[in-house]
Parts: structure tokens; C-alpha cells; sequence
């Protein structure tokens, strides 16, 4: 094969492709890249065997074939090249990678070992704005138990389509994040995508216009600019979550999210009692809301917020303070409003700036007063 390439979309290409293919994997060839010279183009293909992309790049081609080479190696190479144009030539046995001033010649893995990348025909496929998808993504995966996967389930986000309504959803049993938006398709769908495939996806997604989601029995897949990426489904049910959303509260409070947060990166500093680290307490008043930390023999310490509006009756709750802190902080709202039933039942975040945003947090069952 031999074939003349743009050196910035190879690059771009590459960087896609470390992201998907395995490291460190007992399969040599599933940390390859599978490169491909036919027409007049040249095609990628990377995969650890849940995850699988496909990239298209155009090309001048001389001479068709393929080769499979290290992805991480061809990544290092490509982005420290200073030429505009880069020709990758070579054949099953090795790919030689060079500019008018360079050379390099890889090994190569045996490509007939590479495993073969389909992509599943989705059962339906709509089109969103990438930086919608990515909010989808950054929003509720931290709520998922990735990178713990003891239960797969938690490590993934549900995928739920009903009528318009595009919902993401993760749990990991202490706390849940929903989001949903609408889309200009109709259809019925749910699937549990890893969390861990999102994340990747969602550092691809920057900088795009429209992306288009293409939803399958066993994949979830996204496409755009010559880029296909799959990931296989978790299999599994994932929880019942809309049973544990509370339909009432005792206790609403409306307060600014970013003195909130100060206040809980400060008061986690002196919530040290051994085994019981990061936990707080919100002490929920009718004009402040106050921010407690367990006492310890480093001490104790307190800071008390305005609040913007409150109704209903006064609580004292405990949580853990560095969930609760990582959620406001993922949740990027000017203002939350925090409603409370009692010191058992889960606390519900939500905002006036996206209705469609829901947060879960339990509370800390704790002996030790503050």
C-alpha cells in the first residue's frame, strides 16, 4: 500500500483511535490500528472489543493495502512530525512512515489476527448537537460507579428514548443524575452504555456541530465527519429509578451554587472523624442554610449561606460532603433549589436554568453528633 495523507487530519485521526484502542492487553493486536488503503481513502480501525471506531480520512492513493500497526507509537510519531503531508507505505509485514526529511519503518502486528470491526445497523438514529450529547454525557455519568464496576450496571448510563424525550441516566445506588432533552425523532428505546465508552465520546465532541446517534439492539453508536464509533451494550436491567424520585417535600430551599461550594470545600477540611470522612451536615433554616462539619480532634467548624427562598420546616440532614460537592460542581447551575422530606430520604436537586435536570443524594445515617 502507499498512500499521501494530511498530516493534521491523520493526527486528529490518531487521537481519536488512543482513545478506543486497548493498552496493556493480553491481545497484542487490539492495541493496533488497523490501516487500510483503498479508492481514495484511507480507513482506521481500532478496537478493545467493546468499544469499536472507524475513521475515513481522503487520500492520495498509489497503491492499495493494509497494514496494523501500534497505535500508540503511530500517535507519538504523527504528532511530532512538522510536515504538512505525511506517506504511509508498506504491507502486511511492515508500514514505512515518512516526509521529505523523514523515515521510519514500524514492525507490524499479523494482521489476520486483528478481529473483524462490524457495526450493528441501529435500530434508529436522529441527530443532536454535539455539545447537547456532551452535556448529556458530563452531567450524569459522575453519578455512575465507574471506574468500580462490581455491579456493570452501575458503571453505565441508561439511554432512554420515549416519544421525543432523550433522557441519560446513572446511579450507583447512593445517588442518581438524570437529564433529559427533546429531539426532533419519535421512537421507544432504553440501553445501558459503559460509562467509561461516554466519557471517551464526550472528549471527542468538542469543537463539532451535529452529531448523529445511532441507537442499536446491542451497540450504541455515534457518527460525524467521517468518524463512526460503537460501543456494545451492558447487559443487565438497569434499577427502577423513577420509583425513588420523591413526588413531595417538607422542606424546599432556593440558594446561589457557588458559595455553596466554597462553603463545603471548606468545611470538608475539618471533617475528619475516622471513618466518617467528608461527611457534613446542612442545617436548613428559614433565611440560612448552614454548612457542618463532624467534630474531630482536628476541631469543628461552620459556615452559614443566605438562602434565596425557603418554605416548609427546618431540617438537620448529614451527606457526604464530597459526592455532594462533586454534583454541584458537574451540575454547572448559578442556582439549585434543595428539597428535603425528612433525614432518611433521598435530598432532590434541581434548577430553574434546565428543567430537565434532576440530582439524588442520600443521606449519612451518623451516631456521632455535630
Amino acid at each position: 500500500m502507499k498512500a499521501r495523507v494530511l498530516r493534521s487530519e491523520l493526527k486528529e485521526a490518531m487521537q481519536l483511535a488512543t482513545k478506543i484502542a486497548a493498552t496493556k492487553s493480553p491481545m497484542a493486536v487490539l492495541e493496533g490500528v488497523k490501516i487500510e488503503v483503498k479508492g481514495d481513502e484511507i480507513h482506521l480501525y481500532v478496537t478493545d472489543m467493546e468499544n469499536s471506531a472507524h475513521v475515513t480520512l481522503p487520500a492520495e492513493v498509489e497503491e492499495e493495502g493494509a497494514s496494523l500497526v501500534s497505535t500508540k507509537l503511530l500517535m507519538n510519531l504523527v504528532s511530532k512530525l512538522d510536515s504538512p503531508e505525511v506517506i504511509l507505505e508498506g504491507d502486511e509485514r511492515k508500514l514505512i512512515i515518512s516526509t521529505e526529511t523523514f523515515n521510519a519503518e514500524l514492525a507490524t502486528y499479523p494482521i489476520e489476527e486483528f478481529p473483524d470491526v462490524i457495526f450493528e445497523e441501529p435500530q434508529m438514529s436522529f441527530t443532536l448537537p454535539a455539545e447537547e450529547l456532551r452535556d448529556l454525557i458530563d452531567k450524569v455519568a459522575f453519578a455512575s460507579s465507574y471506574p468500580d464496576d462490581t455491579n456493570p450496571v452501575f458503571a453505565g448510563v441508561l439511554v432512554e428514548l420515549e416519544g421525543s424525550s432523550l433522557a441519560f441516566v446513572a446511579t450507583d445506588g447512593s445517588q442518581l443524575a438524570r437529564r433529559e432533552v427533546q429531539v426532533e425523532f419519535q421512537g421507544e428505546y432504553t440501553g445501558i452504555v459503559p460509562t467509561k465508552s461516554l466519557l471517551a465520546i464526550s472528549k471527542m465532541l468538542k469543537g463539532l456541530d451535529d452529531v448523529k446517534l445511532e441507537l442499536g439492539k446491542t451497540t450504541f453508536g455515534i457518527n460525524f465527519k467521517g468518524v463512526h464509533i460503537s460501543s456494545r451494550l451492558i447487559e443487565g436491567e438497569f434499577p427502577a429509578y423513577k420509583e425513588v424520585i420523591p413526588q413531595e417535600h417538607n422542606t424546599l430551599v432556593k440558594i446561589a451554587t457557588k458559595p455553596l461550594v466554597g462553603a463545603i470545600k471548606r468545611i470538608i477540611l475539618l471533617s475528619k472523624v475516622k471513618g466518617l470522612e467528608g461527611i457534613i451536615k446542612l442545617k436548613i433554616e428559614e433565611d440560612h442554610l448552614t454548612v457542618e462539619s463532624m467534630e474531630s480532634e482536628l476541631g469543628k467548624a461552620s459556615e452559614r449561606i443566605r438562602t434565596l427562598e425557603f418554605e416548609g420546616d427546618p431540617q438537620d440532614i448529614a451527606f457526604n460532603g464530597k459526592i455532594l460537592l462533586t454534583a454541584l460542581s458537574k451540575s454547572d447551575f448559578d442556582i439549585v433549589t434543595l428539597k428535603f422530606i425528612d433525614d432518611v430520604s433521598p435530598m432532590t436537586l434541581i434548577t430553574d436554568e434546565d428543567k430537565g435536570y434532576l440530582y439524588l443524594l442520600m443521606p449519612m445515617r451518623v451516631a456521632v453528633e455535630v
